[in-house]
């Protein structure tokens, strides 16, 4: 509700601010993620990424703040700009997100059929095909006895990638 009456005390520019975060955080970080990309430790260049839109919005704000009201200081005003298109921008970005899933999130057709094989071949391992056990019950199991992979499971069959996405019908 505040950043509702803060929008409507300072209007369009915190929504002009907002949007200008928004498309300058996507710029500056689209070369980063592609630099980090040929790292083995991505997280050490894109854990930054999450500051960039307040970052953003401080510059933003005092540069319109200058420009605009020409007022050279950082006041009252600066800080209720920067705090209300930060958080508008952020809230555009989470929006932006739900509504326009991201390419990498989706799932490709070899990769689905992947880890189905890997469905499978996890069932067969853990026999939970074979009993009433619900395959979260097996798995859970199988961590509370220290065992973290099945004896028969070899480390091939598992993606380079260190992260598997599995899918499975549920009815």
């Amino acid at each position: 509700m505040e950043i509702l009456q803060m929008i409507k005390a300072y209007k369009l520019e915190v929504i002009i601010i907002a949007l200008a975060i928004n498309i300058l955080t996507g710029l500056i970080k689209m070369p980063i993620k592609n630099a980090a990309k040929k790292m083995e430790d991505k997280t050490v260049v894109t854990k930054w990424i999450v500051f960039f839109p307040i970052i953003l919005a401080a510059v933003l704000s005092w540069g319109y703040g200058c420009i605009i009201k020409k007022t050279w200081g950082i006041d009252e005003q600066f800080f209720t700009r920067w705090l209300t298109s930060s958080s508008l921008s952020l809230s555009f970005y989470a929006i932006f997100e739900k509504l326009v899933p991201s390419k990498k999130k989706i799932l490709e057709e070899y990769e689905i059929v992947e880890n189905q094989r890997l469905i499978n071949e996890l069932k067969n391992l853990t026999g939970v095909e074979k009993s009433n056990e619900e395959p979260a019950e097996v798995i859970a199991e199988m961590v509370a006895s220290e065992t973290t992979c099945p004896p028969k499971m070899s480390a091939e069959g598992i993606s380079s990638r260190k992260r598997i996405i599995l899918k499975e019908n549920r009815q």
